[in-house]
């Protein structure tokens, strides 16, 4: 599996738990947060790929300045509430995140790698 498809996969795994977690603690606000595409070193993993498609997406990338005011945006929003944002804007969920047997099933997977830790 390429490094892209694992963190892809790990994302996808991360909104599952926490949309297992808003579940089981629906007094807690569990918001999801994507700043979007950052202008930074994370995709050196691609190698020339990475830097061809670093110089293609310049114009959509944001600034690491930029990123952090779409991660908090959320929080200090009247009514702020548990939702999914990108960039600084609420979004719907993919069909798979709200998938119930999917959550179910990355939740108990995560809880029998955990148990020792969990005890």
């Amino acid at each position: 599996m390429s490094p892209h498809r694992r963190y892809a996969r790990a994302k996808l795994a991360g909104l599952l738990l926490h949309a297992g977690l808003r579940r089981r603690t629906p007094e807690l606000v569990i918001t999801d947060v994507h700043p979007g595409l950052v202008a930074s070193d994370f995709g050196r993993y691609l190698g020339r790929t990475g830097a061809v498609l670093k110089i293609l997406a310049r114009p959509v990338l944001s600034s690491p300045g930029a990123a952090a005011e779409h991660l908090l945006r959320p929080a200090l929003r009247p009514g702020f509430d548990a939702a999914h944002y990108h960039r600084g804007r609420r979004r719907k969920l993919s069909p798979l995140v709200t998938d119930g047997r999917l959550q179910q099933e990355v939740w108990d997977d995560a809880h029998a790698r955990l148990r020792d830790y969990l005890a």
